[in-house]
């Protein structure tokens, strides 16, 4: 009676091991999985932070640029306009 309790403790821990070691592995899977979801991440959040900073740097010199072109044009007009009088 006490060896087929025996073998059967034995089992049940093999089995509760073999669990054991199941879990660990799936752990250490998402593990991996999820540092490389937040270094993409990181790497995302960067790629729009500098493209942000791309498209606010091309605006404002755009802006810049169409005020500077815009000032002697409307200067011209200006003096073209007072100079027929």
């Amino acid at each position: 009676m006490y060896r087929i309790q025996f073998e059967t403790a034995e089992i049940q821990s093999t089995l509760a091991r073999q669990k054991l070691r199941e879990v660990q592995e799936r752990r250490k899977e998402a593990e991996v999985m999820a540092k490389s979801t937040r270094t993409r991440m990181r790497k995302f959040e960067l790629d729009r932070i500098l493209q942000d900073a791309r498209d606010e740097g091309f605006k404002s010199g755009f802006d810049a640029g169409v005020r500077t072109r815009e000032e002697p044009a409307f200067r011209y007009g200006y003096d073209q306009a007072h100079s027929r009088v």
